[in-house]
Parts: structure tokens; C-alpha cells; sequence
């Protein structure tokens, strides 16, 4: 998955472009006010999987929340430097990243939990956020329907035209993982192309196992509200000592 994302980078919001970063971010902020218990003036928003930092820059902006972006794709890491120098950017794995502090909101958007196919690395991420947000904080994610990866995705071609890169796909369903074959063409005189191929894959998880490996990190389900039928946000509160 991640080289991939490195050979895809320069072109990745392109290919994202029914992605409003605004509109989600707006989303999620109110989600965080809604939900948290926590009263600090000195807030931490951090960002798992953040890629070239879109939503991050929004978070960031719309909040005035110090801000964290990870993730392990190095180009993405180098879009997302070019959105938003106040915020700090950390190559490192959100199944084992290391902040030096606890944070009040930790949010991870656009299927990020979806691409982690072992489910254990998802009961990784949850323990981790456990042992680093605050007491009374919230993690908010979104992640693909069944609908969404059955369906939408199922056993189909697609494809995306941009004046400097096309990029292809056959996807193909078994049930539980959503494989993606990917070629991407890139040209920067429009005569001659370069050809990249790699695989992402992607697996469907349901609410009752997020509220599973959310038990055994110490978060409970506080709010759940569909996008569509393509998505679900889900936010999650790390319980106050005295509960």
C-alpha cells in the first residue's frame, strides 16, 4: 500500500477531488464539540493517516488546535508540507506512533482503518489511541460500508483522466477484502508515459467488532452517524478515571 501511495502522490488529490476537506473537516469538528468531555485550553489534534494533509490544513485552520499529522508514506508527508507549516508532520506507522504526549482528538479519515487488513493492526491502533488520548477525549474515524466495497467498488474497472496521469483499477470483492490492481500512467510532455503498478487493499470491518477493540482500550461508542451509504463516522471517548 504505502509505495504505492509514494508513487501516486503528486496526482493523489487529483484523484480525491470529490473529497471536500472543508466540509469534512467542518464535519468532524462539530462531532469532537459534541462529544468530548474534556476542558483544556491547550488542545491537540492529531491526525492518523493524514496523506497530503488536506484535511489536516482544515482541521488545523478551522480549529486553531495545535496540530500532528502521521503517516508512513514519505512523498504524502511532502505534499502535506506544502499545505500548512504550522502544523507538524511525523513520518512514523499509526499502529505504533509515539507523540510524547496525550492528545484530546485523534481523528483518522478517508478509510484510512479500512486499509489496515489484519484485524489484529486495528486492535493495535485502537490499544495505542487508548494509551494516548485524554481522559474524556474522542476518536473520530470514518470507514467504508459493505454497500460501499460489495457494491460500489464489488468486481469493477475504473478509471481517472488528468491532463498528466490516468489511473486504472480492476477491483475484485472476496467477502471481506477489497483488492485494487492499480496502474498509473504519468507523462509530463504528453508523448511519453511512465507506467507504475501496485495493489491496495482494503478490508470491511462492521460496528461490533470497532466497539470490541474499543472495549479493550478503555473508549466507548458515543456517536455514530452514516454518510450516505458509502461510509459511517464513528466516534469513540476514552472513559473518565472515575468511570
Amino acid at each position: 500500500m504505502d509505495d504505492f501511495y509514494d508513487l501516486i502522490a503528486d496526482h493523489y488529490d487529483d484523484f480525491q477531488e470529490d473529497i471536500d476537506p472543508s466540509s469534512w473537516a467542518e464535519k468532524i469538528l462539530a462531532m469532537a464539540s459534541g462529544n468530548m468531555l474534556c476542558d483544556t485550553d491547550d488542545m491537540l489534534l492529531v491526525d492518523l493517516g493524514c496523506g497530503s494533509g488536506l484535511i489536516t490544513a482544515e482541521l488545523h485552520g478551522q480549529s486553531g488546535f495545535e496540530t500532528i499529522g502521521i503517516d508512513r508514506s514519505e512523498m504524502m508527508l511532502s505534499r502535506a508540507m506544502e499545505t500548512d507549516f504550522k502544523i507538524l508532520w511525523v513520518l512514523q506507522d499509526i499502529r505504533s506512533f509515539d507523540i510524547g504526549r496525550t492528545a484530546q482528538i485523534f481523528v483518522s479519515t478517508t478509510d484510512t482503518v479500512n486499509h489496515l487488513t489484519d484485524p489484529d493492526d486495528v486492535r493495535k491502533l485502537f490499544a495505542r489511541i487508548g494509551e494516548c488520548l485524554e481522559p474524556g477525549g474522542v476518536f473520530i474515524f470514518d470507514a467504508g460500508t459493505k454497500d460501499h466495497f460489495e457494491k460500489t467498488l464489488g468486481d469493477n474497472i475504473f478509471y481517472r483522466d488528468e491532463d498528466d496521469a490516468t489511473l486504472l483499477w480492476v477491483n475484485s470483492w472476496d467477502g471481506e477484502v477489497s483488492t485494487s490492481e492499480m496502474t498509473l500512467f504519468e507523462t509530463e510532455d504528453g508523448q511519453t508515459y511512465e507506467r507504475y503498478d501496485g495493489t491496495v487493499k482494503e478490508r470491511f470491518y462492521d460496528r461490533d467488532f470497532f466497539v470490541e477493540c474499543a472495549a479493550k482500550a478503555g473508549l466507548e461508542p458515543v456517536h455514530e452517524e452514516a454518510d450516505g451509504t458509502e461510509r459511517v463516522f464513528y466516534v469513540f471517548r476514552r472513559k473518565n478515571e472515575n468511570e
